[in-house]
């Protein structure tokens, strides 16, 4: 297991020394949005619902 690592390591020290920067990492695409809920927009509904329930029983 260290083999591998100090291996990479290696490289990446070389080519610094070399003057070159390490290549980007490629962008991980976005997962799909499936049941995700925007806890603010679920705050609002609740305390808009409560606060109409307040004003009938009066």
């Amino acid at each position: 297991m260290a083999a591998p690592l100090h291996e990479r390591l290696h490289k990446i020290i070389a080519a610094r020394q070399k003057g070159r920067k390490r290549a980007p990492k490629p962008k991980a695409a976005p997962e799909p949005a499936g049941n995700v809920v925007n806890i603010m927009d679920a705050l609002r509904q609740s305390m808009k619902a409560e606060t109409s329930e307040r004003s009938r029983k009066r």
